[in-house]
């Protein structure tokens, strides 16, 4: 799985969220309210870059199926990734994709180990 593009992705993802996220060491009560200030303007302003550009992917799928000519459902929101590699595809899609190779994955695992792991009063 190293070595296939869409794991390193969510792995990638994962990694980003878990590690290097907007974290704070000092609690808010104890900040100056200049640095309050512009964590809340630092904030609004990346929701409002990201929402942008969130927007122009959106409009560049509506433009494409609209010149290809393939209507999707107006009921159903369609989310994409920022990530460059992977616009293109809606996000759901690779979502399910990368579930897709976790279960072949965790099937492997079971068979290869099936009883070695289970409790002896269970087997």
């Amino acid at each position: 799985m190293g070595n296939d593009p869409i794991c390193k992705f969510f792995l990638d993802q994962r990694n980003f969220i878990l590690k290097e996220g907007p974290i704070q060491g000092t609690p808010w009560y104890r900040r100056r309210l200049s640095i309050i200030w512009e964590d809340v303007r630092g904030w609004i302003l990346q929701h409002f870059h990201k929402w942008k550009q969130v927007r122009q992917i959106a409009r560049r799928h509506a433009r494409q199926q609209q010149e290809s000519g393939t209507q999707s459902n107006k009921g159903s929101a369609r989310y994409y990734f920022d990530n460059p590699e992977w616009e293109s595809r809606p996000a759901l899609d690779l979502i399910n994709e990368y579930l897709n190779k976790l279960e072949a994955v965790v099937i492997d695992a079971e068979a290869q180990f099936a009883g070695k792991l289970a409790p002896k009063n269970l087997r």
